[in-house]
Order: C-alpha cells, then structure tokens, then sequence
C-alpha cells in the first residue's frame, strides 16, 4: 500500500490496532481478519453484524500483532443470498489462497460456513462447520491426520 493510503488509513480503528492492509498486502502465514457485516441468513440474531465494528473502536494499538493485519469487512449482499455467498466465498478464498490464515468477525454463521467452503477449495481437505452453542461455531480443518480449529 502506498504512503498515501496508508496515511488515510491510519485514522481507522482497527482489529486489536494491527495495520490496516489489503490483499495485495498478505504474506503466507499472516492472520488476516475481516469484518463479516450480516446477520441476517443463518441464525439471524439482529446486531451480530456490529461486533467487527465495535471491537475495532474498542481495540487498544498496545495490542498490535506484527503477525496480523486488518482487511476491512469483506462485501456482502444480504437481501441476495445467493450473490452473497458466492461473493464471501471468492473473497475468502482469494486470501487462502495468499498462504494467509483467515478470521472473520461479527455477523452470523453464514460467513464461516463460506469460509469453510473456500478453505476446502483452497487445500481439498474436509472442512466441516460445528454449531458450538446458540450462535457460535467453530471450523474443523482436517490436514494429513491433523486437526485444525478455525474459530
């Protein structure tokens, strides 16, 4: 990102005030977290989608991981659930694709069921979404006899 955008950037709250980047800026490794801004398409619970906004104003810099960077909040569509899936689940996808691990914030369990479905394109391993308790759910990542959680 150019000193310019990143100038701009700079006064935006962000995930536990790590750098706020975009795609071009992931490295294999790196956390990317993103906002996931829907509530409404699976077990809908009216305010999930503020939860990204809310913990970026609530974060503290001292907090900063250099490991990790801020994406923003990845484009939804929640009036068009079909648009909208397909268009988390590239989104997603294009950063697993970067060799970067991925966190979405906020919102309903629709976005780590898209997140699943990229992570499985991206490594051909099972994924598997498991509803935890009322609305919280965790991916089980499945790489050579190992397991992962993505939460």
């Amino acid at each position: 990102m150019g000193d310019t955008a990143q100038i701009q950037f700079d006064s935006i709250p962000s995930f536990l005030g790590v750098s706020v980047g975009d795609l071009e800026d992931l490295m294999p490794g790196q956390v990317a977290i993103a906002g996931y801004f829907c509530d409404n398409l699976d077990l809908p619970v009216a305010g999930q989608r503020y939860l990204a906004r809310q913990l970026r104003y609530a974060s503290l810099p001292e907090n900063a991981s250099a490991n990790a960077i801020d994406l923003g909040d990845v484009n939804v569509f929640p009036l068009e659930p079909d648009k909208h899936f397909s268009a988390v689940v590239s989104q997603c996808e294009a950063v697993l694709e970067t060799g970067a691990r991925m966190v979405l914030v906020g919102g309903d369990s629709s976005g780590l069921k898209a997140l699943g479905i990229a992570a499985q394109k991206v490594t051909g391993a099972d994924v598997t979404v498991l509803p935890l308790k009322g609305d919280i759910a965790v991916i089980c990542l499945s790489l050579n006899q190992s397991s992962c959680l993505w939460i």
